[in-house]
């Protein structure tokens, strides 16, 4: 987990702290192509939200503590259908 202390260090996030924004790539998408982007609610990100839907829930019903497939600072808490909130988008060049 040491990754998240060199979160907008070394790279940028959309955490709700300043981005430096040297840190921020740009990457060129070719029209046509797709960018699919999400949270880390979603520990699989894959081309369409029924797959990473489905990965989630077959994650959630293997390793609902995030200890041994998936090593995640929290697990499913009582009362919850997940471990993190999520957001996914996937967007077309045209």
């Amino acid at each position: 987990m040491e990754t998240c202390f060199q979160q907008n260090i070394a790279f940028s996030v959309v955490d709700g702290f300043d981005i430096p924004m040297e840190k921020v790539k740009v990457v060129k998408v070719p029209t046509g192509h797709e960018v699919v982007m999400a949270t880390d609610g979603y520990p699989f990100l894959l081309p369409t939200l029924a797959e990473s839907e489905n990965a989630l829930t077959r994650l959630l019903a293997t390793d609902p503590l995030c200890i041994s497939e998936y090593l995640a600072t929290k697990g499913v808490m009582e009362g919850n259908v997940s471990f993190d909130d999520r957001a996914y988008i996937r967007l077309k060049l045209v």
